[in-house]
């Protein structure tokens, strides 16, 4: 090779340190050298400036902090460098610019907080590209147009191989939600996807449109407007879903080319604040309705009377404003573009899969600092509201029947509410705290877990309250009863009678009592 010997320099695992390498710069005909697992700290000129034959240079599990910008300089045939699992924290934006013939280049495991833009624009030759658990916050597709004889990129996670669309072969290959194929990589997730926006869609414009009916005269107002906007804000989040599943059938087979024009699109950005929109104004909903009937059933005598109408359709207004300021605040503050919500192709930042990416912080405090909290605030009410019906039943002569279908119902409350919130907090936390999430974890909590609540609160709010089944068999046998008479009369008694026996159900009962 190159009309002299072919050597090699085997020195691994030797605890060499930095003063033993210049010894080795006088193998001018030195073509492979193998120094991993040894106790270097630097990377300098002087060390590798005789080693201008060089093909092969492995510097893998050093202590390497720092390397020279000229460092280099001579190795003007190198094809394959490895300086992965270092202690790197900054790379020079010229340090690889001598490298023009290299193929191979490994830089993984270092904790690299900024790549410039630059550093690989001179390794037209690369073919394989190591950047393996390292956090590029600054990345770009920028990076890698010039790298046209790029075959394999390794990142730290699928959600960077959007920003190397013209690289065959990205690692890792999929998220659990995503492929490099497609925006839902498998059929099942698809399938959930839709079957959740289509209940979610279908319950909460059934709540719209029985209680958006004119109500008798007995009927909860406040109750009702509460839960209007409750279904409002879950109908939202069906809004999401339907956006979603329509960009996978849009992109399905050609994911990868067109990852990141969809997750640094506006679309993506809105549908992705609609999501949030929706969990945060549904949260803030739920704790004020706990509040508002723990007042009225625990604490009687200080609150005499239900909270007026004026009163809780201000609180409204102010829960909807923030949690639409809680959606757009991510947006304008991180580079007031897409980069908060495009982290990944679902467009909503649980940030599970990489717990410390751009925008980690408040997606923290969303999920700890408000919906964890509030979950504890609801549990605690409804303890409270059981704890005084329990007392009060214990001290009048009535059937402990009651008391249990409530517990039933507290039940069920605090549950479907945990059901949500408890596994994001919980995943999140682990991932926090290192542990290794499965992608197919992931993919089960985005699809499914998160909008569970905004599919259940129908059944939990107003389908299972007595006045709603009631009015819906009254319009009903009122269409009919006016079909037969051809006269504009509404139920009889006898036909309310038959209507209505679903409010001397006893869960009906006791579920109205609890909460509308």
């Amino acid at each position: 090779m190159r009309g002299k010997t072919c050597l090699l320099r085997y020195l691994s695992d030797n605890a060499l340190r930095g003063d033993s390498v210049p010894q080795l710069s006088r193998l001018s005909s030195l073509l492979w050298l193998f120094l991993d697992g040894n106790r270097l700290h630097h990377v300098r000129l002087q060390y590798l400036a005789g080693l201008r034959s060089l093909v092969w240079l492995n510097l893998r599990r050093n202590a390497i902090r720092s390397i020279d910008v000229n460092a280099f300089r001579n190795q003007k045939h190198l094809e394959h460098l490895d300086i992965s699992e270092n202690q790197l924290t900054t790379l020079q934006n010229r340090v690889f610019l001598p490298l023009a013939t290299l193929s191979r280049l490994s830089l993984g495991n270092n904790p690299v907080a900024f790549i410039p833009g630059d550093l690989f624009q001179n390794l037209t030759n690369l073919q394989s590209l190591d950047l393996r658990a390292i956090n590029i916050e600054n990345i770009d597709t920028t990076m890698f147009t010039l790298l046209k004889k790029l075959d394999f990129v390794y990142f730290k996670t699928f959600n960077y191989c959007k920003y190397a669309p013209t690289v065959p072969k990205c690692k890792p290959s999929t998220d659990g939600v995503s492929s490099a194929e497609h925006l839902l990589s498998r059929p099942e997730l698809r399938a959930s996807l839709w079957a959740t926006a289509g209940c979610t869609a279908v319950g909460n414009a059934l709540v719209l449109l029985g209680r958006g009916h004119a109500a008798s005269a007995a009927d909860n107002r406040v109750v009702s407007l509460v839960v209007r906007n409750l279904a409002a804000s879950d109908m939202l989040m069906s809004v999401y879903l339907a956006v979603i599943g329509w960009q996978d059938v849009q992109l399905r087979g050609v994911y990868h080319r067109a990852a990141h024009s969809w997750t640094t699109s506006w679309l993506c950005t809105l549908s992705g604040m609609l999501a949030m929109t929706s969990s945060e104004v549904s949260v803030l909903i739920m704790v004020f309705m706990s509040l508002e009937r723990f007042i009225l059933i625990a604490l009687p005598l200080s609150h005499s009377t239900s909270l007026a109408v004026r009163s809780a359709a201000a609180t409204l207004a102010l829960i909807w404003i923030a949690g639409i300021s809680l959606a757009i605040i991510p947006a304008i503050h991180y580079r007031g573009s897409t980069r908060y919500y495009g982290i990944n192709s679902m467009c909503f930042p649980l940030h599970i899969d990489d717990p410390f990416f751009l925008g980690w912080q408040y997606s923290a405090f969303i999920l700890f600092g408000i919906n964890m909290t509030g979950l504890l605030v609801m549990a605690a009410l409804y303890t409270g509201m059981f704890i005084s019906i329990v007392r009060t039943r214990h001290a009048t002569p009535v059937s402990m029947q009651g008391e249990l279908e409530f517990a039933a119902r507290f039940f069920f409350i605090v549950v479907t509410d945990a059901a949500c919130w408890a596994p994001l907090i919980t995943f999140r936390a682990l991932a926090m705290f290192s542990f290794h999430i499965p992608s197919e974890v992931y993919a089960w909590l985005v699809v499914l877990v998160l909008p569970v609540n905004s599919a259940v609160n129908p059944a939990l709010y107003t389908f299972t309250t007595p006045r709603y089944w009631a009015r819906l068999c009254g319009l009903l046998c009122d269409r009919r009863s006016r079909r037969r008479s051809r006269e504009p009369q509404g139920l009889s008694r006898q036909q309310y009678a038959q209507c209505s026996h679903l409010t001397s159900l006893p869960l009906v009962k006791v579920m109205h009592e609890a909460k509308c």
